[in-house]
């Protein structure tokens, strides 16, 4: 039988100890994880129909948390009007959220609101690109990667985490097209006003007209006279 003194003892017992604490560590890191998306099905969702992004969140611990149509979507102050479907993990520990906005004839834009570990994880898989990271004017650290024309923004802030996937030349095109309906709106109320404007000077010329026929040539010309009176009396007054 062999033998162990107290100072062994204690080393095994450290030793196991150490052995279970990292065992528990990972098991609650893969468990954290595991309701974590991933790039991949991130780009995915940004070309799927609807019907297909459905079926696989239903597949997953993913829930139907509501849907509006005609929502603006709000890129740093610029207003886009989509449908918006968004969906809640359930698993206790991910509070994950997924909203996906819609518009016939245009790619969809993901946003991916999660926990700091996952979005660690995600932007940990970058690593071929160079990102470009900024802070926006409401205080968000931005870090951007663009692939194959689609943009990942890694958005980080006092209120959370989240991940943005679009389409660069969509957005930018989209946002154009806001640009124009802006100033075409803008036009059409400066045309409006120098309208009402025009209308204001022309019934005033109106009504002085039908005031000059409604007093008759002689109240006429002693205005005039009383006028030219008043001319000379101010020219004198120069002198």
């Amino acid at each position: 039988m062999i033998k162990i003194d107290g100072q062994t003892k204690r080393l095994v017992r450290n030793i196991i100890s150490s052995c279970l604490c990292s065992i528990i560590a990972l098991s609650l890191k893969a468990q954290d994880n595991s309701g974590c998306l991933k790039e991949f099905q991130l780009k995915k969702m940004q070309k799927s129909s609807l019907s297909k992004i459905q079926v696989f969140l239903n597949e997953g611990d993913w829930s139907f948390n509501g849907a509006s149509t005609n929502k603006s979507f709000s890129y740093f102050g610029d207003l886009i009007n989509y449908d918006v479907v968004s969906w809640r993990n359930n698993r206790y520990y991910s509070n994950s959220s997924l909203y996906l906005y819609i518009a016939s004839g245009k790619p969809n834009i993901v946003s991916y609101q999660t926990s700091p570990t996952c979005f660690k994880e995600i932007l940990s898989s970058f690593t071929d690109e160079k990102p470009k990271t900024f802070v926006s004017d409401d205080e968000i650290l931005v870090t951007k990667f663009v692939k194959n024309g689609i943009t990942y923004e890694f958005q980080e802030s006092v209120n959370g985490n989240g991940i943005l996937v679009y389409n660069s030349f969509a957005l930018a095109k989209e946002l154009k097209n806001q640009y124009k309906e802006e100033e075409a709106r803008l036009n059409r109320e400066r045309r409006r006003r120098s309208s009402t404007k025009q209308r204001e000077r022309r019934r005033r010329s109106s009504k002085k007209q039908r005031e000059r026929r409604r007093r008759g040539p002689t109240e006429n010309r002693r205005r005039t006279r009383r006028g030219s009176k008043k001319n000379r009396g101010r020219k004198a007054k120069k002198v």
